[in-house]
């Protein structure tokens, strides 16, 4: 008896296997007929699925039809003949899409391969290594390297989207070809501790260019303006170097910023890293003058910013006990000596002309050839006047033994 009920235990279980394999391989030959022409096209901050509505069968009504997009499920609505999706994620790399189809709450197959789709344009045609930096609180510079394959005639248009607000860039600067390179935001009215996205357009004449997009959160690449109210004070021998936390569009915790303070002496120059907004250190043995200023960066819980921000104005502080010459005098002191000696140089050299007592004049070589004839002439006219051996005047006689030519006047000597 216990013989038969175990055989009729093993025929069960075989016959529910059967079954189950039978279910299983019918399920896997399934096939879920698709939409006709079923296409995925990437526009400028969005995909659109669409399809042709008037081939919807009766046999496509029985199953359930989702896009699957950066893994989040899309339920395509036959009679709708499209549909537009939103992520929030950069497109211009390409976008993996899947089409899947459920009956009755399971997955059955279809002939939709899983394929990436790309936007319009060729690749390297959009820009390229895009950065941003943002500075005195509510500025913002953005640049970019134009695409490697893009034409010379191709213009650059840069947007901002935050929540539905779209913003243009106001102000570009230009490379030498006069393409877009570089955009300035003047007081950028946005929220810098939200996502950004930042969406480059390119037009081109001669052929289709792809555009760019990225999501940043302008806070991550904050430059700090420099901390507040930088003071130093001697107490009880010993210098407090305080300060405030650096102006910023919102107010933040204290332990959302550190600090680097820099203290330079002629023998000696430390960085310290500081948590807090004050630092001391002791007056032992400074002998001489100090200079100092400070700087801050983001803490990484609050921000990812890896940016240092700006120095502060540098503060100045000389113990008693220092020589109140030093060497910054000593250089002043023989820069405006230089300045006067070669002052009163320059004006004994104009005044007595020293310099052309010390190197005159070079004369002109004589023209040899071009006064030949004014020597000849000048001859001539010296031959009128000869010696004369002898002179009679009246009652008195004189001999004449020299004739001198002075101001065309002969003066006789006897």
């Amino acid at each position: 008896m216990r013989d038969i009920s175990a055989v009729s235990y093993l025929m069960c279980l075989l016959l529910i296997q059967v079954f189950c394999a039978t279910t299983k391989s019918s399920q896997d030959a399934e096939f879920a007929p698709l939409p006709t022409d079923l296409k995925v096209t990437i526009g400028v901050g969005f995909l659109n699925v669409s399809w042709d509505c008037n081939n919807i069968t009766t046999a496509m009504e029985q199953y359930e039809y989702k896009a699957v997009i950066f893994g989040r499920f899309t339920v395509l609505h036959l009679q709708k003949c499209f549909v537009e999706i939103i992520p929030e994620a950069i497109l211009h790399k390409g976008v993996e899409v899947e089409i899947r189809t459920m009956k009755n709450g399971r997955d059955v197959k279809n002939n939709w391969t899983t394929k990436t789709i790309f936007p319009e344009g060729g690749p390297y045609t959009s820009d390229e290594n895009i950065s941003c930096v943002v500075f005195n609180i509510s500025f913002m510079n953005c640049s970019w390297d134009v695409g490697r394959q893009a034409a010379e005639n191709t213009t650059y248009l840069l947007y901002l989207i935050q929540e539905g607000e779209k913003l243009t860039c106001p102000a570009y600067e230009k490379d030498l070809l006069g393409r877009h390179n570089k955009c300035l935001f003047s007081f950028l009215d946005i929220n810098f501790d939200k996502s950004v996205h930042m969406i480059v357009l390119e037009e081109s004449k001669n052929r289709p260019v792809r555009f760019l997009d990225e999501f940043i959160t302008p806070a991550d690449y904050e430059i700090l303006t420099p901390p507040r109210n930088f003071t130093l004070n001697n107490s009880l021998n010993r210098l407090v170097f305080t300060w405030l936390q650096p102006e910023t569009l919102d107010p933040y915790a204290e332990d959302c910023f550190n600090y680097e303070l820099n203290i330079w002496s002629k023998n000696n120059e430390a960085t310290h890293k500081v948590k807090t907004t004050m630092y001391t250190i002791p007056i032992i043995n400074v002998r001489e003058q100090l200079i100092a200023k400070v700087r801050a960066k983001w803490v990484t819980p609050c921000f990812e910013n890896t940016f240092w921000g700006e120095w502060s104005e540098p503060i100045f502080y000389r113990s008693p006990d220092s020589p109140i010459f030093t060497r910054d005098h000593l250089l002043i002191v023989l820069t405006v000596c230089t300045i006067a000696v070669l002052s009163v140089s320059t004006v004994l050299c104009c005044r007595f002309k020293i310099l052309r007592k010390i190197f005159p004049p070079v004369p002109q070589p004589v023209n040899v050839i071009k006064d030949f004839g004014q020597y000849e002439q000048r001859d001539k006219q010296e031959h009128k006047f000869s010696a004369v051996d002898m002179v009679s005047v009246k009652d008195e006689e004189c001999v004449c033994s020299t004739i001198t030519e002075v101001q065309d006047s002969f003066y006789v000597n006897c």
